[in-house]
Parts: structure tokens; sequence; C-alpha cells
């Protein structure tokens, strides 16, 4: 207890809330005792207001006699955790950022705290970095929030190098690995599939402390060796490679074997033979300049229009060109004949001054009809930037065809010729062209 209160401090809060918080900061007439976390730290608490606000809380205190003070272990949470779960239910509020969301998340789930777990997703859908992604996607997956892992696996098939690159990869469970390795859309060489695959086990290994065998390899990885496409690799690669490492079973290593000897006819041990969509990059210039400035919310913007149909991942931007530097960066793709605003992306973009350019992808693939012209109209603020010069009117890139035009919207001078915008990032769909 805080000290000996003043004999009226109830005057002084206006609000239940109020009461409620200095109730639970001078432990005022408790009567239950949690002991947390596995020091058994006590934590005391109002049994009427937990009753109040949980189910969970509810049926443990409705078990326990009220006729004397009681005293309830909790050995899976932390006691800043529960603390800050405690605050949430006395007060309706509480912090939750990128470093304590999954820990308080967890206990919010524990104790059916519906408003609590809302305040952690949110948070969470704010987060998603490349080094969070799989982290996110786990413990949604764990805690069945089905919206949740979907915007995680839809971010994570955009642009999977960096979380493949990144150690928290091994947080996923085999179902989650597998569900992003099976998409056709993936835009990785199966190469790069099989290798990032394959780091994602040994890390398993040794997370869990045994030996890179190939038979504690293949259980790291369970049914997602399944979504490889070995059938489509190079059969020198598969046999200087794939082969020695053992992730494949005897068997079907010969069977692959035999199907690379009959010019790939045959058997392929159940291995999927279809390519996958390739994301493909269009640049607009042939050289780069330094020292593009933004001032006053200027809108660098261009029109494009295609050849054919094409699913638009995202735009290419020039990086800082004096060193490391951030840009606050806000992107519209335009529809240009209604000015309709198909897509919105605001980021902030750590730069390293080296690096010339950057792929900053939508939410979502966006749909673009051939012969429509559209724009992108990018508002940037921070240091100055690299920029295109020598710019092309026409480009083609697989046989798609971009044409490009001055946007009459822009304000910053881009155009053309010049200026910000260096590419765009797409897909050309079987289902759409």
């Amino acid at each position: 207890m805080a000290g000996v209160p003043p004999e009226d401090w109830q005057s002084a809060r206006t609000t239940v809330v109020g009461c409620n918080k200095y109730m639970l900061d001078n432990q005022l007439h408790c009567d239950v005792t949690f002991r947390v976390g596995r020091d058994r730290t006590p934590i005391k608490a109002h049994s009427y207001v937990l009753m109040s606000r949980s189910c969970v809380f509810y049926d443990m205190l409705t078990m326990e006699s009220a006729d004397e003070h009681r005293d309830i272990e909790i050995p899976d949470v932390e006691p800043p955790v529960f603390t800050q779960l405690l605050e949430f239910l006395y007060c309706e509020k509480t912090s939750v950022d990128s470093t304590n969301v999954l820990s308080i998340l967890h206990c919010a789930k524990k104790f059916s705290v519906v408003g609590l777990v809302q305040k952690c997703m949110e948070c969470l859908k704010q987060s998603m970095k490349p080094d969070r992604l799989t982290v996110i996607m786990e413990s949604a997956h764990s805690l069945a929030d089905e919206d949740l892992r979907t915007k995680c696996l839809a971010k994570i098939v955009l642009d999977p190098l960096p979380v493949f690159n990144d150690d928290s990869v091994s947080k996923l469970c085999s179902e989650c690995l597998s569900d992003i390795i099976k998409y056709d859309s993936l835009p990785l060489l199966e190469n790069d599939v099989f290798e990032c695959l394959l780091k994602y086990a040994r890390h398993k290994c040794t997370v869990d402390n045994v030996e890179n065998t190939p038979e504690n390899l293949r259980l790291a990885v369970g049914n997602a060796i399944n979504f490889i496409r070995f059938p489509i690799m190079s059969s020198e690669y598969f046999t200087e490679t794939v082969e020695p490492t053992g992730l494949l079973t005897t068997k079907q290593s010969l069977t692959l074997y035999r199907y690379f000897a009959r010019n790939r006819t045959g058997d392929t041990a159940g291995f999927e033979t279809k390519e996958r969509t390739p994301m493909l990059n269009v640049g607009r210039f042939k050289n780069i300049g330094s020292g593009w400035g933004y001032k006053r919310n200027k809108m660098d913007a261009i029109v494009f229009q295609c050849s054919r149909d094409i699913l638009l991942k995202g735009i290419q931007v020039y990086g800082t060109d004096q060193g490391p530097g951030q840009l606050a960066i806000n992107v519209r793709l335009i529809q240009e004949s209604h000015r309709a605003n198909l897509a919105t992306k605001n980021v902030i973009l750590e730069t390293d001054g080296k690096r010339k350019v950057y792929n900053i992808f939508f939410d979502e693939a966006r749909h673009i009809t051939k012969e429509i012209k559209y724009s992108i109209e990018l508002i940037v603020n921070g240091p100055t930037t690299f920029y295109g010069v020598d710019g092309k009117t026409r480009v083609e890139c697989d046989a798609v065809q971009f044409t490009f035009s001055k946007s009459d919207k822009g304000t910053n001078p881009t155009d053309v010729e010049r200026g910000q915008v260096p590419g765009m990032v797409f897909q050309v769909s079987s289902e759409i062209a």
C-alpha cells in the first residue's frame, strides 16, 4: 500500500476510471492476490472489477471462496504484462507498442479481454515490418486470427527476400511456411525458394539444439518441402545442390533423376511442374543524377498506360544521395479518366545513401487495364535524392509496352525526361493476359 490515503480522496476524482485507478495504484481493500510469473511476484486487485470485465476471471474467482482473501497462481505471464492487463481492466487504456504487443496479446487472449485483444491487433497491423512479419503471422496463426494472418501472408509474398533473409523466419511453423512457398505468384527463382527452405531448416535445428542431419532437416521443414517445385530446376542445380542436402528421401531423388533423364516427362514424385509467375521491374530512365529536392509537399507525378492487362504490385523510388536518410513518402495510384484513387500507401523509407532505387509495394496488387491511363502521384518529405535522366516515352518489358506522359497534376518537375518514379513492379498473370 502506497501510504495512508487522504480522508476524502474520492472528491478529487470525478470519474469511475479515476477512482478505479486510485484504488488499484494504492492497493486499497484488495481481496485477491495473484502470484505472477516464475518468481511468483504478488500483485493485488479487486475481484469485483475483474469479474465484471472478464468471463475468465469471473469463472476463476467464482470457484474461490469469497469469505477469505484469494490467492491465485499465474505462472505463464510476466508481472509487467499482467500489470498492464489490470490497467486496461480498471481504466480502459494501457500502453501497447511493437515491443510489448505480442506478450500483451497473449495475456489478453488468455483472460478473454476482447477490448485489449482488439487494441493489440490494431497495433500489429501498424507494425508490419519485414523483421516482424513472421512473428506476427505466427502469432496470428496461434491465436486463430485469420484476417491478420492473411494480411501478413500477402505482404510477405509481395516482397519475400527480406523476410526469408531475416533470422525471424525460424519463428514460423511449417504450416505457415508452406502457405508462403505454395504461392504461384511468389516472386523468386525456385533455387532461391529451396535455399530459403534449407536455411529455415538449419536454423530450426540450431534453435532446437539438434544436428543438421537429413532426418532432422526433414522434420524441421515438415510438409513445406512438398511445395518446392523441383521439376522446374535445372538438373545441374538439383544434382549439385539439392540432392546432397538429404532434404529429399532417396525415393524422391531417384524419381526426379528419372524425370530429368526423360526430357522432363513422367512421374515428378508429386512435385508441381508449373512455373511461378515472375515479378518484373520496368524502368523508364537511362541514367541517374543527384540533387532532386522536395519542398512544401510538392507532388511528383507521371502518367502511364500499358498494352496488356497487368497486376501492379508497387512502384520504385529513388533514395537519398547525400548519405543515410529518412524519406516520408505518400504514394497514390490514380485512374486518370475519373480521377479515382485506386491505392494509397504511406511509408517511412530508411535509405543508406548508396542504393539508388527502392521498391514500395501497395498493400494489395492492383489490376491495370490495357490502354487506360493511370498516374502515379508521389509526395516526398525529406532530404535530396537521386533522380532519373534521359527518360523514355515507351518501354517494353516481357511483351508489355508501357507508355509514359507528363501529368498536369504534378507540382514538382518530374516528367517523361527526368525526375522521380524510376519504375514500377508488376506481374503478368496468365489469368489476365
